[in-house]
Order: C-alpha cells, then structure tokens, then sequence
C-alpha cells in the first residue's frame, strides 16, 4: 500500500504523454478531456481516503495514517503535475524542484536521531519541568487499582465477585439479579443490566516477558506484557464493552451520580500504569499520580486535540488533565522515559461501561431500557468482530456492533462469549 499508489500515479503521469502528444498534434490544445480524467481520479482517491479513515486499518494507526498519507501525496503529486502545469513546464523546472526535494529529505533525516534522543532520553529534570501543573500527594493512600470486573468509577476492592455466566447467548429475560450498593427500586423511570463472560478459543499464547532497560529498582520484576491476559479458566481480562454513541443524550441513573462527580485516578506504579485501562465520562478530572521513586510522564495521544496531553509527574506527586471530547475506542497513554509503559483511556458522555476480568466477565447496571447496540475492543484486536455466542457470531460488521434488548428490572445475559485467541495477537 505503501508504494503502490505513487507507482500508479507515476504510470499515469507517463501514460498521458501520448493523450497530450495527440492533442498537441492540434492547432488549439484542447486538455478538457485530460483534466476530467485527472479529477475523476481525485475523487476516486478522496472516496478511498474515506474508506480507509473508516475501516479497520485504523485500529491499527500506524498502518492506517501511512495509508492516509500516500492517498495524500498521490492526490498532491496529481494537483502539482497536471493543475499547476508542471508537466507542461520546461526541463529547467527540475533545476528548482530536484534540490528542493533533496534538501527536504535530508532536513528530515537530521531530525530523525534529535528526535529519538529526546524520546528516549527524557530525563527527570526535562519531567519535572514539562508538566503544566504539579500538584502535592494526598497524604491518603490510593483506593485499589486492580481494575478486576470493572465499571465506571470502581475498583475490584468494592466489588463482590461475579460467578461465571453459564446462561445460554442473549437470554434477555433472566431475572438473575447483579449485586449493587442499595436499592434503587423507586427510581423513576425504566432500567436493566448487561453482563457477560469473554473466553479464548484455540491454543493460548504464552505471555511476552518485558526487561526494563532503566530505572530496574523502581520496576515491577518479573514483568510481562499486557496486551493478551488469559486466565487460567480461558476468561480474557481488559476486554471493553461500551454503548456505540447514542443519537441523543442518554438518561443517566443516580447509581453513577456520585460516581461521576468524582476524579478517576491513574497512578505509575512500578513502572505500570494502573489501572492498564481507565474508564472515564468527559466530566471527570483524571488525576495521573507517581507513586514512584523515579519521574514519569503520562503521553496521552488522541485525534481530538483537547485530549491530548504530555505531562511530567516527578516522584511523589500528580497532576490533573480533564478530557472533554468522547472517544470512539480507547486512547493510548504511554511514558516516553521508559518505552514498555503503556495504558490505555476510554472517555464517553455516559457511564455505560465495563472492563472484563481475569475471569472474564463483565457487567453493566441500571442501564435504560430500550434497544441498544454495544461494541467490544481489545488492544490488539480493536473492534472484536469474530465473537460467538450459542454457536453463532454475533458481532455485525467491521465495527463489530451487537445488539441488546434492556428490559425493567431484567439482566440481559449475553451468556459465555467465545473468541479466537489468534485474533487477540499481536500483529
């Protein structure tokens, strides 16, 4: 993909030679027809920039934005060819072009080893200096960031632990209850819950060990990755379920209000992130903690502007981001100090959200009853489209959207949710 598109327009560059050598054979140089050739193609390759922004390669942004950016510059090279009359122009037109084209390439490769020194020498006093805003600790200590069989603004520790589900796929007329804080009986209005069980299929990969490269004291040892986490009952931890964006504002039950009023922490332990993934709503402050003896800084990246965010934390101290654009799939965090930390951030309007855990399972309460579609991501995956449940898939589409029927007072149990675990690796 990388190549292939400047290769065409090169071909297509050549192949007008003849087109244009007819037309010139003509008193009046008539290249209407020419140009109508060369914006049909512009619009063939706008439609496929399209397609591109919205399909799976951007999962994957790496792939997804060199794809977007070749579109870019065969689109460019076209304009600049044919619109602007470069190919029309005297051979001296290379005289400009050809040394500029060098010079800007070599501008690009002087930058190139400034730019890794300063990524991966990001010293504790560039971090200290970088952050826009050091607030002291709290003297008390951190709830617990297990992040096991979590929801919006909770942690394991407050949870009863959930048994596996066993119930048949979509059996939207359970009347198993899910444990909650209180009751919520006379609440206006109408609500049920979600809940689920992730479980890998096929032969399970063995976890990736990681080797710090500094700062090994400060660090979690032995370390491994993150990115896939079986249990040992084949439950698949850090799965997130979320709603897809509704076309008006959801209500909201007074179960999350205190929750949303409160700040969501994510803290650098051991040279961690914790919790690996933060669920958030765009009216929460996240408050990135350092619970460690050496600097870190939290490299939040994401296509909405505002969200974005690359803050130092010294030791023993945090700063305060807020989010205010919702996401459409969780954004990364990462440490540019120390290359292996890397988390992830879910920021939506509304609290309906889950987390798997180790065992796999999640849960959604007090959500409003009607009908709804819900997404499944995973860090390797994205969206997960191969889910089966009762035998048969019950993702749609790319996006891998499902759809769920709430009902008052009932648990819509998607029951055990099956997943090739060759689907959730790394690629």
């Amino acid at each position: 993909m990388d190549l292939s598109l400047p290769v065409i327009v090169l071909i297509l560059i050549g192949a007008t030679d003849n087109l244009d050598k007819q037309m010139s054979d003509h008193t009046h140089v008539n290249r209407t027809k020419l140009f109508a050739v060369i914006f049909a193609i512009l619009l063939g390759l706008t439609i496929l920039s399209f397609g591109v922004a919205n399909s799976s390669l951007m999962d994957q942004p790496v792939r997804g934005w060199t794809a977007m950016l070749v579109i870019s510059v065969a689109k460019a090279i076209l304009v600049i060819v044919f619109f602007m009359h470069l190919k029309w122009e005297s051979n001296w037109k290379f005289v400009l072009t050809i040394p500029a084209a060098v010079m800007s390439a070599l501008l690009v490769l002087v930058l190139i080893p400034d730019i890794g020194n300063r990524t991966k020498s990001y010293s504790n006093d560039r971090q200290k200096f970088a952050a826009y805003e050091v607030l002291d600790v709290a003297s008390s200590s951190s709830a617990d960031q297990s992040n096991d069989a979590e929801t919006l603004g909770e942690s394991s520790s407050s949870k009863k632990e959930a048994s596996p589900s066993v119930a048949a796929a979509q059996s939207a007329k359970s009347n198993e209850k899910i444990t909650v804080e209180k009751s919520y009986d006379d609440v206006p209005g109408e609500w049920g819950h979600l809940k689920g069980r992730f479980i890998a299929s096929g032969e399970i990969p063995v976890r990736k060990e990681i080797v710090p490269d500094k700062d090994k004291n400060a660090c979690e040892l032995p370390m491994y990755s993150r990115d896939l986490v079986v249990g040992s009952d084949r439950g698949i931890k850090n799965i997130v379920v979320f709603l897809t964006k509704p076309s008006t504002p959801l209500a909201i039950h007074p179960f999350y209000d205190s929750k949303m009023s409160q700040p969501v922490s994510l803290d650098n332990q051991r040279c961690r992130f914790e919790p690996h993934i933060t669920l958030m709503t765009t009216k929460q402050i996240l408050s990135v903690k350092n619970s460690d003896e050496v600097g870190h800084n939290a490299n939040i990246t994401s296509f909405n502007d505002p969200n974005s965010h690359n803050v130092g934390i010294p030791a023993g101290a945090h700063v305060d981001v807020q989010l205010p654009l919702i996401e459409t799939r969780p954004i990364t965090v990462s440490c540019t100090a120390h290359a292996w930390m890397k988390g992830y951030i879910m920021v939506r309007d509304e609290p309906y959200m889950a987390i798997t855990s180790k065992t796999g399972e999640f849960e959604i309460k007090y959500l409003p009853a009607g009908e709804w579609q819900i997404q499944f991501w995973h860090e390797n995956a994205g969206y997960v489209k191969s889910a089966v449940a009762g035998g048969k898939t019950i993702t749609v589409g790319r996006k891998g959207l499902v759809d769920v029927t709430i009902k008052d007072k009932e648990v819509f149990d998607l029951g055990q949710i099956e997943i090739p675990a060759s689907d959730l690796q790394a690629k």
